[in-house]
Parts: C-alpha cells; sequence; structure tokens
C-alpha cells in the first residue's frame, strides 16, 4: 500500500472520529438545555452515528478538498484557515440538523457553541493532516 494511501485512511478515520465527538459534544452543551420529551438524547450513540456522518463528509467534501490543499496550497496557515472554515459550515450544518427553530428559541440555545467546536475540529485536522504529510509523505 502506498504512504499516501496510508495517509488519506489515516485522515479518514480521524476526521470521522472527530466529526462524531463534535457531535456529541454540540448534543452535550446544547441538548442538555431541553428539558421537554420532544427531544430524543441518543447519549454516547450519537458519536457512532455521527462518525458515520463524518465519513460521508469526508469522501464528498473533505478528501476532495484535501487533495487539492495538498497539491496547491499545502502550507499550514493556509489549511488551518480553509479547514476552520469549513468547520465553521459543519458547526452550522450539525446545528440545524440536530435542533429545530422552536426549540432554539424557547430554549435559547447558541449556534456559536456548535461553530466554534467544529471550527476546532477543523484546526486539529490541520494538525492531523499536516503530521501525516510529514512522517509519510516526507520521510
Amino acid at each position: 500500500m502506498q504512504l499516501k494511501t496510508i495517509r488519506y485512511w489515516i485522515l479518514f478515520g480521524s476526521f470521522s472520529i472527530l466529526f462524531g465527538f463534535g457531535t456529541w459534544l454540540v448534543e452535550l452543551i446544547e441538548g442538555s438545555k431541553i428539558t421537554t420529551s420532544e427531544h430524543i438524547d441518543f447519549g454516547i450513540f450519537l458519536i457512532f452515528y455521527g462518525c458515520i456522518g463524518g465519513s460521508f463528509l469526508f469522501g464528498v467534501i473533505m478528501l476532495p478538498l484535501t487533495i487539492i490543499m495538498e497539491r496547491f496550497f499545502n502550507k499550514l496557515v493556509i489549511k488551518m484557515i480553509v479547514y476552520s472554515i469549513v468547520g465553521y459550515y459543519f458547526g452550522k450544518f450539525v446545528f440545524g440538523v440536530n435542533f429545530h427553530g422552536e426549540h432554539v428559541q424557547i430554549y435559547h440555545l447558541t449556534e456559536v457553541t456548535s461553530i466554534l467546536i467544529f471550527m476546532g475540529i477543523g484546526l486539529l485536522y490541520a494538525w492531523i493532516d499536516r503530521c501525516s504529510y510529514h512522517k509519510l509523505i516526507l520521510n
């Protein structure tokens, strides 16, 4: 197996796990504010569901973006900015999927929490991308 392929598998696994934990963390922080039975708390199973969603999003969005970034913009600062921007949109997406408009207004849920969590995940992904590139490709 080529080292690039191993690197992409590492990025796939780490992104899927980070996305699952991010989804769970948003649910843990913001979902705990909802006190009615209308909201279903999946608990730790949400990590598994988030990993499945993260696996799909990695193949559709992150893998092509990672390949483009590696080929044309292989600087850590640029990757951190781009992956943070992608994390911003993932945060908005996850918050929109998990919480409905009426819950957001009634329980004063904040989308910023989700955005910050996923921007942090974007920064972690940039760091993992850099480390895997330097360990597997440059050595």
